[in-house]
């Protein structure tokens, strides 16, 4: 992309400034991860984020004139899923080159309806923000330290509407995952999870008990990528994690909790 481009993609960015010190730089993550992962050879990985997709068609239940706020946005598989589905998606992350890409993406694909904010959601309320009918945090809550968590969602009773609903797709720690993650970075497969990204272990008891705390009520918690992702083909893949949802097996992979005000 040319000099004039990479500004214009900079500008469109609100709160756009450099930052080296993020973790995702330091582990040597690239900024599309996410993007590219999705569309992997490696149907193991492929799979593991699609029926992330597949969950949130289950859980999202909007009209035209809802507002998402999806804290985290990575390199935005949600945002090109998803944005017919809202009147306007406000994306905020802490990594530029994330951001930069996910901009780029966006321009490329004719897609109008996204605002992206640079800004760290561990400080979300120095950030101006209107009220919204959904926020979202795909793989972002572990990321943050319990004590973050606790502060991130007292803000969330001053940003979302009445009636409105926090969705959140969260590794459990009370199934296999904490096994997977271990054998992940013993052989090496992935950058280190354990005190580098996941500062913070979910499951069913932590989550409801932190939203509980500023009065959300629980809707709805599933798990999923229990053995759906394990199958090579995607269609059974996708049939078996809608099934996985459906039976509310609590023993899954990740966690999907929908909680509302």
């Amino acid at each position: 992309m040319k000099r004039a481009g990479t500004d214009y993609i900079k500008n469109r960015i609100k709160g756009y400034l450099e930052n080296k010190t993020i973790v995702e730089k330091k582990l040597h993550i690239p900024a599309n991860y996410q993007a590219v992962a999705i569309k992997s050879k490696n149907y193991l990985q492929a799979n593991w984020h699609q029926n992330k997709i597949t969950i949130l068609r289950q859980v999202f239940f909007t009209s035209k004139e809802s507002v998402l706020l999806d804290l985290g946005t990575g390199s935005g598989n949600l945002e090109f899923f998803f944005h017919n589905k809202f009147k306007k998606i406000i994306g905020v992350d802490y990594n530029d080159e994330a951001l930069l890409y996910l901009q780029g993406e966006l321009l490329k694909r004719n897609i109008s309806n996204v605002e992206l904010i640079q800004a760290d959601i561990r400080n979300l309320s120095k950030t101006k923000l209107p009220k919204v009918d959904f926020i979202t945090m795909i793989d972002v809550i572990e990321h943050l330290k319990l004590q973050d968590v606790e502060i991130l969602v007292k803000n969330f009773t001053r940003l979302l509407e009445k009636g409105g609903k926090i969705i959140i797709v969260t590794p459990n720690y009370k199934s296999l995952w904490p096994l997977i993650e271990w054998l992940l970075e013993r052989f090496r497969l992935v950058p280190k999870f354990t005190n580098a990204q996941h500062l913070s272990k979910m499951d069913r008891g932590v989550l409801t008990r932190v939203f509980g705390k500023n009065n959300f009520n629980l809707e709805s918690l599933s798990t999923f990528n229990n053995i759906s992702f394990l199958v090579p083909s995607k269609k059974i893949s996708y049939l078996l994690c809608k099934l996985e949802n459906f039976l509310q097996f609590p023993y899954g992979n990740l966690i999907v909790a929908v909680f509302t005000h």
